[in-house]
């Protein structure tokens, strides 16, 4: 068994460009942190955002639940670890959220799947079905669900088997990324066969 456990951030950088993760992971690069990147949101500002309607029936709750924000997560068996923006818990099941200070959702495959690995271990340590998470956008708190297929599931166990693959071989893993992927990339000048 492979004891490497790995961030769940490196599913989302899988996703964009399969050399992101190895770069970190097996070459312990750590570039400047683009412009681009922002903080996540205090829980003061977390609790505004989901406040914003008077009441949660965005979410489709119709039972009482407890609300969790920046919890430490962890899996030995899953591989994996992360600090989860937040998540609610009910009798039944557990929901991941993702808040997002900036207005436009803009919400692709790989954060999908990083909330889906948080879904994952918070099923794993609670006990509780993950069915879906939410991503809550900027002032207002906008919503975007994400369901949590079986599919999203194998996607996630599969992607960090690649990830820890690709560490312990060592050899950089071929990308499918374009070349506008490429030219907003931290690593582009570690990639010299890519443009």
């Amino acid at each position: 068994m492979d004891e490497f456990n790995i961030p769940i951030s490196m599913i989302r950088q899988f996703v964009f460009c399969r050399r992101i993760p190895f770069y970190y992971l097996a070459r312990g690069l750590k570039p400047a942190e683009q412009p681009w990147v922002k903080q996540g949101c205090d829980f003061h500002k977390k609790t505004e955002m989901l406040q914003k309607r008077r009441n949660l029936s965005r979410f489709g709750l119709n039972e009482e639940f407890k609300l969790f924000s920046e919890k430490s997560l962890y899996s030995e068996d899953l591989g994996i670890h992360g600090i989860c923006d937040g998540y609610l818990v009910t009798q039944n099941e557990v929901i991941p959220l993702e808040f997002k200070l900036q207005d436009n959702m803009s919400f692709g495959k790989g954060a999908e799947l990083q909330l889906c690995a948080y879904g994952m271990i918070l099923q794993e340590s609670l006990g509780r079905n993950i069915e879906k998470g939410f991503v809550l956008y900027g002032e207002k708190g906008k919503t975007f669900r994400v369901d949590f297929s079986q599919e999203k599931i194998n996607e996630v166990i599969t992607i960090v088997s690649y990830i820890k693959n690709d560490r312990n071989k060592g050899l950089i893993p071929s990308s499918t990324a374009t070349a506008k992927q490429c030219s907003q990339c931290e690593f582009s000048n570690f990639c010299a066969d890519r443009l």
